[in-house]
Protein backbone atom coordinates (compact mmCIF):
# COMPACT_ATOMS: atom_id res chain seq x y z
CA UNK A 1 0.00 0.00 0.00
CA UNK A 2 2.86 2.38 0.73
CA UNK A 3 4.38 1.82 -2.72
CA UNK A 4 0.99 2.31 -4.37
CA UNK A 5 0.32 5.60 -2.58
CA UNK A 6 3.82 6.90 -3.31
CA UNK A 7 3.41 5.91 -6.95
CA UNK A 8 0.12 7.81 -7.27
CA UNK A 9 1.30 10.95 -5.48
CA UNK A 10 4.65 11.10 -7.27
CA UNK A 11 3.19 9.95 -10.61
CA UNK A 12 5.93 7.31 -10.92
CA UNK A 13 5.33 3.74 -12.06
CA UNK A 14 6.84 0.72 -10.33
CA UNK A 15 7.80 2.13 -6.94
CA UNK A 16 9.79 -0.52 -5.05
CA UNK A 17 10.61 -1.03 -1.37
CA UNK A 18 14.25 -0.12 -2.00
CA UNK A 19 13.34 3.27 -3.52
CA UNK A 20 14.10 6.59 -1.85
CA UNK A 21 11.23 9.08 -1.86
CA UNK A 22 13.54 11.96 -2.71
CA UNK A 23 15.29 9.89 -5.37
CA UNK A 24 11.86 9.44 -6.95
CA UNK A 25 11.47 13.23 -7.07
CA UNK A 26 9.45 13.88 -3.91
CA UNK A 27 9.34 17.44 -2.61
CA UNK A 28 8.03 18.64 0.75
CA UNK A 29 4.50 19.05 -0.63
CA UNK A 30 4.54 15.46 -1.88
CA UNK A 31 5.74 14.28 1.53
CA UNK A 32 2.78 16.01 3.20
CA UNK A 33 0.40 14.42 0.68
CA UNK A 34 1.89 10.95 1.17
CA UNK A 35 1.78 11.25 4.98
CA UNK A 36 -1.87 12.32 4.81
CA UNK A 37 -2.88 9.53 2.43
CA UNK A 38 -1.00 6.91 4.44
CA UNK A 39 -2.63 8.09 7.66
CA UNK A 40 -6.08 7.71 6.14
CA UNK A 41 -5.44 4.43 4.31
CA UNK A 42 -3.66 2.72 7.21
CA UNK A 43 -5.67 4.40 9.99
CA UNK A 44 -2.45 5.38 11.73
CA UNK A 45 -1.00 8.71 12.80
CA UNK A 46 1.80 9.17 10.24
CA UNK A 47 3.73 12.40 10.69
CA UNK A 48 5.52 14.29 7.95
CA UNK A 49 8.75 14.09 9.93
CA UNK A 50 8.50 10.30 9.89
CA UNK A 51 8.79 10.36 6.09
CA UNK A 52 11.68 12.82 6.16
CA UNK A 53 13.50 10.62 8.68
CA UNK A 54 12.75 7.40 6.74
CA UNK A 55 12.79 8.21 3.02
CA UNK A 56 13.59 4.61 1.98
CA UNK A 57 10.22 2.93 1.57
CA UNK A 58 11.17 -0.38 3.25
CA UNK A 59 12.51 1.54 6.28
CA UNK A 60 9.35 3.61 6.36
CA UNK A 61 7.25 0.43 6.22
CA UNK A 62 9.11 -1.02 9.23
CA UNK A 63 8.53 2.12 11.29
CA UNK A 64 4.87 2.37 10.27
CA UNK A 65 4.27 -1.27 11.21
CA UNK A 66 5.18 -0.40 14.80
CA UNK A 67 2.64 2.44 15.04
CA UNK A 68 -0.67 1.58 16.69
CA UNK A 69 -3.87 2.09 14.76
CA UNK A 70 -5.84 5.19 15.61
CA UNK A 71 -9.23 4.59 17.15
CA UNK A 72 -11.11 7.81 16.48
CA UNK A 73 -13.85 8.48 18.93
CA UNK A 74 -16.55 11.05 19.35
CA UNK A 75 -18.14 12.17 22.57
CA UNK A 76 -21.91 12.06 22.45
CA UNK A 77 -23.56 14.20 25.09
CA UNK A 78 -27.26 13.85 25.62
CA UNK A 79 -28.95 16.67 27.54
CA UNK A 80 -32.04 14.56 27.90
CA UNK A 81 -30.35 11.77 29.82
CA UNK A 82 -27.22 13.66 30.86
CA UNK A 83 -25.05 10.81 29.61
CA UNK A 84 -21.62 11.21 28.08
CA UNK A 85 -20.75 8.30 25.79
CA UNK A 86 -17.36 7.80 24.17
CA UNK A 87 -18.17 6.00 20.91
CA UNK A 88 -15.75 4.69 18.30
CA UNK A 89 -16.48 5.88 14.77
CA UNK A 90 -16.91 3.46 11.90
CA UNK A 91 -14.82 4.16 8.76
CA UNK A 92 -17.74 5.68 6.84
CA UNK A 93 -18.68 7.82 9.84
CA UNK A 94 -15.08 9.00 10.06
CA UNK A 95 -15.14 10.01 6.38
CA UNK A 96 -18.28 12.06 6.98
CA UNK A 97 -16.79 13.63 10.13
CA UNK A 98 -13.65 14.70 8.27
CA UNK A 99 -15.63 15.95 5.29
CA UNK A 100 -17.86 18.09 7.49
CA UNK A 101 -15.00 19.53 9.52
CA UNK A 102 -12.49 20.11 6.72
CA UNK A 103 -14.86 21.87 4.31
Amino acid sequence: QICMICSKVLKVKNVALEDDLFGLGACSINIVQIAHKLSIKLNKDISVSLLFENPIIKDLAKVISKIDMVKPCINIISDKNKVNVNKELLPNQLDIFYYQHLN
